[in-house]
């Protein structure tokens, strides 16, 4: 498994670990609001099958997902279970939760 050592290098590898088949049918916005050490303001424009990632907040997203840069990429890299940290309260979610339990799976965080 690839892990990513900073929200950068994440955020840039993102697309090429997008699987379009996980969001067949979702039309939604999401926001993700990192502080701490590498503080961001993310959107991802899921179409379905289609993702658009651009920097920056979004008018009115339809899930907004706020944690420290440093528990997402614990998240993103399979350190922290993003169930454990939202229920710790290091990972807040706001609007649709069952996009919020989707989101993650998104992505294939395994591929090298």
């Amino acid at each position: 498994m690839h892990k990513a050592t900073t929200i950068d290098q994440l955020l840039s590898d993102m697309s090429r670990r997008w699987l379009p088949e996980k969001s067949a049918g979702i039309h939604a916005t999401i926001q993700l609001d990192l502080s701490g050490a590498e503080p961001r303001q993310t959107s991802f424009m899921v179409a379905d099958g289609a993702l658009a990632i651009q920097p920056g907040p979004t008018g009115s997203p339809n899930l907004t997902l706020t944690a420290s840069a440093e528990d997402y990429l614990a998240i993103s890299n399979g350190e922290l279970d993003p169930v454990k940290a939202f229920m710790q309260g290091r990972l807040k979610a706001k609007g649709d939760l069952g996009l919020a339990l989707k989101f993650q799976s998104m992505f294939d965080f395994e591929l090298e």
